[in-house]
């Protein structure tokens, strides 16, 4: 063989030597792109199912907010109507309280003058009853006068007649 002919098969050798370790080694670098594109993918994936949780979580907590901010109304809602409630019965008891004076008021009014008006007439009563009492003093008081004088008349008489 001429040495051209030993160059080049001696090439050829050194090739296919490189080919076989190239596609030995290609294999291999495949299974790891292959391996690291499936690793990528699972990764995405995981990446979608954590974002969506996270939105979901989001969404809850966002709900949760809002509901308890509906609650919070709704409550402030009810306690300003009790309250409202509250103002009003003890709006209602003053006036009841006020219409009770009020009327105890008058009634005492309309006792104190009867009182004072069966006072009065007592003392009218007992006024007359002595006026009475003192013109009745005043006539038997004559009438007894009367009587003294008859009777000192009829004793003179009857030491003259004697």
């Amino acid at each position: 063989p001429s040495a051209g002919r030993r160059h080049r098969l001696e090439r050829h050798r050194v090739e296919t030597r490189l080919e076989q370790y190239v596609s030995a080694h290609a294999a291999g670098a495949f299974a790891c792109i292959a391996e690291e594109r499936k690793r990528q993918d699972e990764s995405v994936q995981y990446t979608k199912e954590v974002q969506a949780e996270v939105c979901s979580l989001h969404k809850n907590v966002q709900e949760a907010a809002a509901l308890r901010i509906d609650k919070g109304r709704r409550l402030a809602e009810g306690v300003s109507a009790k309250l409202d409630q509250i103002r009003e019965a003890v709006a209602a008891e003053q006036r009841l309280r006020e219409d009770s004076e009020r009327t105890l008021l008058t009634l005492f009014g309309q006792m104190g003058e009867k009182l004072q008006n069966e006072l009065d007439s007592c003392r009218k009563s007992r006024e007359q009853s002595g006026d009475q009492f003192t013109s009745l003093l005043s006539s038997l008081s004559g009438s007894l006068d009367g009587l003294d004088e008859g009777r000192a008349a009829l004793m003179a008489a009857s030491a003259l007649g004697s």
